[in-house]
């Protein structure tokens, strides 16, 4: 439902993953467990008003240093409200 549209070279040097492979995917996916109810209701504030919401996401990615560990790094979110036609 919310997939990721756009990411720079910043997020795939900090996710460890191609842009390509994080376009299309859903954003939930990436937010630790305990922070997802917060992060969809951000989600929920921008779809009802209509315009961009900025705001904070916390994260697990695997450590680049130490693939088989993970790291918390908190990223920021632009959600913008698009109708596709």
């Amino acid at each position: 439902e919310y997939t990721v549209l756009e990411a720079n070279p910043a997020a795939e040097r900090i996710l460890g993953k191609d842009v390509a492979a994080l376009l299309g995917k859903p954003v939930i996916d990436l937010i630790e467990e305990q922070h997802r109810d917060e992060f969809m209701k951000m989600i929920r504030v921008a779809m009802r008003r209509h315009h961009p919401r900025q705001f904070e996401a916390a994260w697990m990615v695997a450590d680049p240093d130490n693939p088989a560990q993970k790291k918390r790094v908190i990223v920021e979110i632009i959600a913008v409200p698009l109708t596709l036609k």
